[in-house]
This record gives structure tokens, C-alpha cells and sequence, in this order.
């Protein structure tokens, strides 16, 4: 075998971590780089015109969540999403609590900054 392939058990073992990454809970998970504010600004924008079948263009992140018409299943599934985003426990009221786009992509900034939210 050559020195550089590698091994179908190396192959197998690397996809099982990662995979086991994609399912541990968040606190378990290694650190990774958090998203910016656009970032989380951009993922929630698209995550609301998937919910609401709404163009992109026409999402506003000063809108609430409740006027663009979110259940609490969708809300709590898009805390459930961010989350695995962030890399850490998010409580699933996360979006009753910060009830626009920018208000959570702020909270959530902070929050990775150290900063008391």
C-alpha cells in the first residue's frame, strides 16, 4: 500500500467522527470559529424564506418573527438549527425572547464574545 492512502479502516473511523460530531450535543462538540453577525444575519434570512416561501430580497431583519408568521415548531426547530451553528446550548424560546433577525444574530454574537447578553 502506498505510504500516502490511506487505509479503508483510517477511512471509515474519520467518516464515524464525523458523523458522531454532527450528533453529539452541542456541549460536547469541539470549539469552532462562531459565525459573525452577518452570518447569523444571512443564515436566519434564508431559514425564514425556506419557512415562509418569501424571497430573500423581501426579508427584512428588523421584522419579528411572529409577523412573518413562525409557529413555535418552527421556532423551536430554528433554535434547535442554531445551535448546531453556534456550537453551544441555545434555550428554545431563543426566538420568542429575541424577536428579530437582528436581535438574535446580536445575542448570539455577543454571547461568543464573552459579552453578557
Amino acid at each position: 500500500m502506498n505510504h500516502q492512502e490511506k487505509s479503508p479502516t483510517h477511512k471509515s473511523s474519520s467518516l464515524l467522527g464525523s458523523l458522531l460530531s454532527l450528533i453529539s450535543p452541542p456541549s460536547k462538540r469541539c470549539s469552532v470559529t462562531p459565525p459573525t453577525q452577518s452570518e447569523l444575519n444571512d443564515w436566519l434570512v434564508s431559514k425564514i424564506a425556506e419557512a415562509t416561501g418569501l424571497p430573500v430580497s423581501q426579508i427584512n431583519i428588523d421584522t419579528t418573527f411572529a409577523d412573518f408568521g413562525l409557529d413555535s415548531r418552527t421556532a423551536v426547530s430554528m433554535s434547535t438549527d442554531l445551535e448546531r451553528l453556534v456550537g453551544r446550548e441555545l434555550p428554545p424560546t431563543l426566538i420568542w425572547d429575541y424577536p428579530t433577525i437582528k436581535e438574535v444574530s446580536k445575542h448570539l454574537t455577543d454571547l461568543a464574545n464573552g459579552e453578557k447578553a
